[in-house]
């Protein structure tokens, strides 16, 4: 570090310390700080937080994302009913199971 950049450096330190607020000024900031967080509001701030994240690990682009997840989520529902079952067929599975497992003697 040279001598310009001392003196520089200095003369910095000694005006950021003479910069001095009064209370008024100070409580108008901290309205105004206050009122702007309160202007964010929440789905914003939150579709803006998941904006974030997923640009920040991958570069498919957020609505193709989105579309492929509601793609999935459909298919999965339309073949969720196919592997319900009904009370009497689960009683029917379990006691044929059973008596399987009685026949083989493993019980």
């Amino acid at each position: 570090m040279d001598l310009n950049d001392r003196k520089l450096k200095q003369k910095l330190k000694s005006e950021i310390g003479s910069i001095k607020f009064s209370s008024y000024q100070k409580n108008q900031l901290a309205e105004a700080l206050i009122a702007g967080q309160k202007k964010e509001n929440l789905p914003k701030r939150t579709f803006h937080l998941l904006s974030e994240f997923w640009h920040g690990t991958t570069e498919i682009p957020l609505y193709l994302g989105a579309i492929g997840l509601l793609v999935l989520i459909l298919g999965v529902r339309n073949t969720v009913d196919i592997f319900l079952i009904d009370s009497e067929s689960a009683a029917f599975l379990l006691q044929q199971t059973v008596e399987i497992i009685e026949r083989s003697g493993l019980w």
